[in-house]
């Protein structure tokens, strides 16, 4: 599996104050990266790097808002690993097996993750339902993406989908923002599973949003 890290170490040119705990970001994001691939399907450790991104973020933001001290090329390996973070963040809400609830995610925060590691992504189902549906694999963990093309349209989405190895139908009733990937169904509570098959899928236009 490609997994790229980001081996460029911060200048000697920013101050000295900073430069330890700098370089330490961009460390600590190579680590988030490393895990995220193998570790993606575990509940618990996928919250705990969903925590960890999420604060890194937030220290992200705090040196780069206050970055007078620190070298211009410093700047952009920081702001890179930020976007990314950012990125990374959303995509382990959104794909992981995590209990901090289903987010969105934007093709380019997609492409972004694209390019720190493989994502195997593939269309599924192609044109039968109101929506398109793409699965997501990592190694035995399955999950299912809904997404449509619109301008600013909100849909309430309805799906069921049946996991033929366990017997059981999932149903998921929530909301869906065009241009915007959302959890349908993942086989984190049970990896054994590898056959689904997707029953119905009703996409209803409940308003349009402005921001």
């Amino acid at each position: 599996m490609k997994i790229i890290i980001l081996t460029t170490f911060l200048s000697l040119f920013s101050n000295n104050i900073f430069s330890q705990d700098l370089q330490s970001y961009v460390n600590d994001f190579n680590d988030i990266v490393k895990e995220t691939p193998s570790q993606i399907s575990n509940r618990d450790r996928c919250d705990y790097l969903i925590k960890t991104v999420s604060s890194l973020n937030t220290n992200l933001e705090r040196v780069l808002n206050n970055s007078e001290q620190i070298h211009p090329e410093d700047i952009k390996v920081l702001k890179w690993t930020k976007v990314h973070a950012g990125a990374l963040e959303d995509f382990l809400r959104t794909v992981g097996n995590s209990s901090n609830g289903m987010m969105y995610l934007t093709e380019n925060q997609l492409t972004l993750v694209k390019e720190l590691f493989s994502v195997a992504t593939t269309e599924i189902y192609f044109q039968k339902f109101c929506c398109s549906l793409f699965e997501i694999k990592f190694n035995n963990y399955i999950c299912i993406l809904a997404f449509k093309k619109g301008s600013d349209e909100i849909y309430n989405i309805k799906s069921k989908i049946s996991s033929q190895t366990a017997r059981s139908t999932s149903n998921m009733d929530m909301g869906l923002i065009v241009n915007k990937f959302r959890r349908l169904w993942s086989n984190g509570d049970d990896l054994s599973i590898k056959n689904y098959q997707i029953l119905s899928i009703q996409c209803t236009l409940v308003g349009h949003y402005t921001f």
